[in-house]
């Protein structure tokens, strides 16, 4: 296993069960020679477990309660890990091992590596410049954090700002900062620590993803005086939106659907979309969110996706 671990072309190592492992580099998962014993993998996460003073189940789980304790979210340096044991992992216990980028990409370098076109690189240079928000949109491993990394280091250094994630991935190289973890098991969610980054007074709120309920408190957040950048799973710039919509409609409150729209369009300045295409990662879009049009109550967009206004697309 440590191979694959010193590895820099593997991003993720995947122990689906004993003996059965698998690799991922430039998105292609390959299966590897790999013996590891069923006995070897609970020991592994047992251990994971106690260095992040977490609490995992190695007995017989007879309960709703017990069976939770069953599944893993823990992270080491520079590693994110999931892991399952049995009864819920039905083949044996099993971990999902993802590994953090090395090193912070500069924007520049999109360019160099074909992702992003001059125009593009320079109008994101302009954005960073601003308080104003934005989604970054994509599916999994199309880079989303890295880019992130990447916008966010090229921010003012005069900005505050406060970070807040499930599991710590990015690399923030500003003097200015304040990183928080969430921990839903300990009672730290992400809707508690984006009701705290407010009183923190930052100049940005940084939220590593938008899963839920928390959805709602990132939008008031970016509606008083807040500027914030996010990440959504979504397959395009117009989808990230409609994601985002579900999310608060999921979160409860009762809002309108009309309403929920006018919120997100006063919010959200920005949305990219970066995707992998034929294997390669590209920025594709770049839309400004304009506002709503109140008579079909759809999303207005400018495209600045080549780095400069298409006047095709509204």
């Amino acid at each position: 296993m440590q191979h694959l671990l010193d590895d820099p072309a593997v991003n993720e190592i995947q122990i689906n069960a004993p003996d059965t492992v698998f690799a991922r580099s430039g998105g292609v998962d390959r299966p590897m020679d790999v013996q590891i014993s069923a006995v070897e993998i609970k020991a592994a996460i047992q251990t994971i477990a106690s260095i992040n003073d977490k609490e995992i189940a190695s007995h017989f789980a007879s309960n709703k309660e017990e069976r939770a304790k069953k599944i893993l979210s823990a992270r080491l340096p520079g590693l994110r890990i999931e892991a399952i044991l049995s009864p819920v992992a039905i083949e044996g216990p099993s971990m999902c091992i993802r590994k953090h980028s090395a090193k912070v990409v500069p924007l520049e370098s999109y360019v160099e590596s074909g992702i992003l076109s001059h125009g593009g690189l320079e109008l994101l240079r302009d954005i960073a410049q601003k308080q104003e928000s934005m989604i970054i949109a994509g599916s999994t491993y199309s880079g989303k954090t890295t880019l992130v990394n990447a916008f966010v280091n090229s921010m003012p250094d005069t900005d505050r700002l406060f970070c807040i994630e499930q599991v710590h991935e990015l690399q923030i190289n500003k003097p200015n900062k304040v990183m928080c973890e969430c921990d839903p098991e300990q009672g730290v969610t992400a809707e508690h620590a984006l009701m705290t980054a407010m009183r923190y007074s930052p100049h940005r709120i940084i939220v590593g993803e938008l899963r839920g309920r928390e959805a709602v408190t990132f939008l008031e957040a970016c509606n008083t005086g807040h500027a914030g950048l996010t990440t959504l799973h979504a397959d395009s710039a117009r989808d990230s939106l409609m994601r985002l919509e579900d999310l608060v409609m999921q979160a409860g409150r009762n809002m309108p659907y009309e309403a929920i729209r006018a919120r997100i369009a006063s919010s959200i300045q920005w949305v990219v979309h970066i995707g992998l295409f034929d294997g390669k990662r590209k920025i594709k879009e770049i839309f400004r969110v304009d506002g709503i049009n109140r008579e079909t109550q759809k999303y207005v967009f400018s495209d600045f996706s080549t780095g400069v206004l298409n006047a095709n697309e509204s």
